[in-house]
Parts: C-alpha cells; structure tokens; sequence
C-alpha cells in the first residue's frame, strides 16, 4: 500500500499588497486609497494650493504626452524646453531616440510621469469649482 505523505498547509498570503520587484510589498496600481479629507478651505496662501501650482510647465509636458502629443515637433509648439529637460532629469519622461530630423521612438510617458500626473489629476480634481484652481487646470490641460 502506498502511503499517503502528511499534507502541509500553503504560507499565508502577505497581507499588506503584492510583492514589487524592489523585493519589498506595495500597494496593487489599481488598489487606490480614499483620498484625505482636505484640512481646510484651500486658498492662494495655503500648502495644498501651493503643491497644485508647483511646476506647472513639467506638468503641462505630462499632459500632452498622455494627450497624445508625442513627437517632438508637436511638443516643441506646446511646451518649453526648459520643461522638458527637468521631466527627462525627474525622469517623468524618456527623451525621443533618433537624430533631430530622424526620429525613430518619439517622447513617452515613464511610471513615474504617469503616477505624478494622476496623482495631480486625483488632487486638483475635488477643488476644480474653485476659480483659482481651475486657472491652474487650464494652464495645465488648455481647456
């Protein structure tokens, strides 16, 4: 008779997310949090509104990178090349690949180009009743 071996029981899942590939555990991209209840009323003075309006020249490259404006003389009538250079040094986007009148892989969006422009979208998004908030969305989106 053949014996049956003794059944061993599977580890438990970790229940703080998946396993990231920097080997430690994080969040599912698609698990998103509850944003925080906003402290208080946001104004010109306030850090909130001060965070929206950080930098919306390299938010502006982001926008039209995930608009579709990829090719460098689309971006090049959008955009200012001082934007562009400190989103490829954040690496929030990767530079074409090609010679100027060659192009072969035009700009694209990294990771971290898409979380910081979703996690702008996700913040302003609440306060866009606000006219001065909305001013810095159509710096940013032009509409």
């Amino acid at each position: 008779m053949t014996e049956i071996p003794d059944a061993t029981t599977a580890p438990k899942p970790h229940t703080d997310g998946i396993a990231s590939m920097r080997g430690g555990f994080a969040r599912h991209a698609l698990v998103r949090d509850a944003l925080p209840v906003s402290p208080g009323p946001l104004t010109r003075d306030s850090e909130a509104f001060k965070r929206l309006a950080d930098d919306l020249p390299v938010r502006r490259v982001l926008w039209m990178l995930a608009s579709g404006w990829t090719w460098p003389w689309l971006l090049d009538d959008a955009t200012t090349p001082a934007a562009r250079n400190r989103a490829i040094r954040r690496g929030l986007m990767a530079p074409p690949v090609g010679e100027p009148d060659a192009v072969l892989v035009p700009y694209h969006l990294t990771d971290a180009g898409r979380a910081e422009l979703l996690n702008w979208v996700e913040r302003i998004t609440p306060h866009r009743h606000l006219p001065e908030v909305d001013a810095l969305w159509r710096v940013v989106t032009w509409k």
